[in-house]
């Protein structure tokens, strides 16, 4: 039996159905379900629609990138929402904080992927969202001495000396201890110069009377950093 007719044949049935991918293992992500909850814009407010049942005013989601990093289903974290209102499936919003200043156009294309901000929440978005690290309880001053914090943010996040951070104590959750409705703040800090650090930096409190609130036990547990600062264009999200 000759192969010329079976060749052939499984030549045809190769260009029907188009070439096959060298490496499939790096194919594009599939495109997100239709209802998946997305933050678009309608007029000048910011809505998610089809918002997760439960998730209403003064609750925090992240905005994450409209496309996902090359040849993974991963979006970086660019900001994080706070809810304002609710109507329905949909979740009106405004920024709580935001390290990418050009969101404008993905808003305008379809709109951004959100998730949930959770008790596990990773603590670094660019310069503008971190934590102060844990400390030795002997290293604590009261709070009519200085109080220097150390922050998770550095050169590489684009922390800069003189930079204002609010200073924020544990995660408020809801009831089923799962997403964070807010941050107790417990003054403001400012980051002292620093030399090449490229992901800490240390941020002394400034005093006042907001700096009271500032107790041992916030030193020894560590806690939230967001920041007061704006420069446009600074700090990418990692």
């Amino acid at each position: 039996m000759s192969l010329k007719p079976i060749c052939m044949g499984l030549l045809a049935l190769a260009c029907a159905c188009g070439a096959v991918p060298v490496n499939p293992s790096v194919a594009a992500p599939p495109a997100p379900p239709e209802d998946a909850p997305r933050v678009i814009r309608v007029g000048k407010k910011l809505y998610v629609r089809h918002a997760p049942a439960g998730i209403d005013r003064h609750r925090l989601l992240y905005g994450l990138s409209a496309d996902p990093l090359p040849g993974t289903n991963d979006h970086v974290k660019i900001g994080i929402l706070r809810g304002v209102d609710r109507n329905g499936d949909s979740l009106e919003v405004a920024w709580y904080t935001l390290v990418d200043d050009d969101v404008e156009s993905a808003l305008d294309r379809g709109g951004l992927p959100i998730r949930l901000v959770q008790q596990d929440l990773e603590p670094r978005i660019g310069r503008h969202w971190g934590k102060y690290v844990p400390q030795p309880e002997a290293a604590f001053h009261e709070p009519d001495g200085d109080v220097v914090l150390e922050l998770n943010l550095g050169n590489d996040d684009g922390a800069q000396p003189g930079d204002q951070y609010d200073v924020l104590g544990e995660a408020r959750t809801d009831d089923v201890n799962r997403t964070v409705d807010s941050f107790a703040k417990l003054g403001t800090c400012t980051v002292r110069p620093f030399g090449a650090e490229a992901t800490r930096s240390r941020c002394q409190i400034d005093r006042g009377i907001a700096a009271l609130r500032f107790e041992k036990q916030h030193w020894m547990s560590g806690g939230y950093v967001k920041a007061i600062t704006s420069r446009k264009g600074s700090g990418g999200a990692r």
